[in-house]
């Protein structure tokens, strides 16, 4: 996929409203309810029918052969499950306007290599990352105050973690994680991993 570096080129390049189905919400918006095309590169449209798209929903593109995928800005949710067992998936892109990402959001994409979090999601969900065995590296941004159980559980991969200082782990975040022997936190500090193998602990 060609890079897309501003909003107007996002907009070019969006997917036809007939690759989706979608609700409309009450105050005019739209939820992403499945992806029925056949692209492999996706790029989200910023509107359907002249509203705007603010929903990712549940299991909105799970099991899809999809490579790729841009979510547009003013995007604020990512449903459970949405991209989950995308077995092909190896490049997404999350805007800045999303604040919130739930359970299992990219469970068993053995593919992604990086994922981007933004600024303003407060929660790493349960499950989030599981199975995401190609992962290599991630970087946790300060707004975050918990990692869900079993959030990045058998990222064999994963050799490179860094968090916010203060953050809650909770039990089995990051069990599986063969190479991850050390975590970093954004003042600087090296936390052992053996520390949190087990139990809920703060950081």
């Amino acid at each position: 996929m060609e890079s897309l570096n501003s909003k107007s080129d996002v907009l070019k390049n969006a997917a036809p409203a007939e690759f989706f189905e979608w609700t409309v919400f009450d105050d005019g918006t739209v939820r992403i309810d499945k992806y029925v095309g056949d692209a492999e590169e996706v790029v989200i449209p910023a509107e359907i029918d002249g509203k705007r798209v603010t929903v990712i929903g549940e299991n909105s593109f799970q099991f899809s052969e999809i490579t790729s995928i841009i979510i547009p800005e003013g995007v604020t949710r990512i449903e459970s499950c949405a991209f989950a067992s995308c077995s092909a998936l190896d490049l997404i892109k999350i805007p800045e306007s999303v604040t919130e990402i739930g359970e299992m959001a990219f469970l068993d994409c053995p593919s992604l290599t990086s994922v981007n979090i933004p600024e303003g999601v407060t929660e790493i969900s349960g499950v989030m990352f599981a199975g995401c065995s190609s992962l290599t590296s991630i970087i946790i941004p300060d707004s975050v105050t918990r990692i869900g159980e079993s959030a990045f559980t058998n990222c064999r991969s994963l050799s490179s973690v860094t968090l916010p200082e203060g953050v809650k782990i909770c039990t089995n975040a990051f069990v599986g994680c063969k190479l991850l022997t050390s975590i970093k936190l954004s003042n600087g500090v090296i936390v052992d991993v053996i520390t949190l193998s087990s139990g809920e602990k703060t950081i």
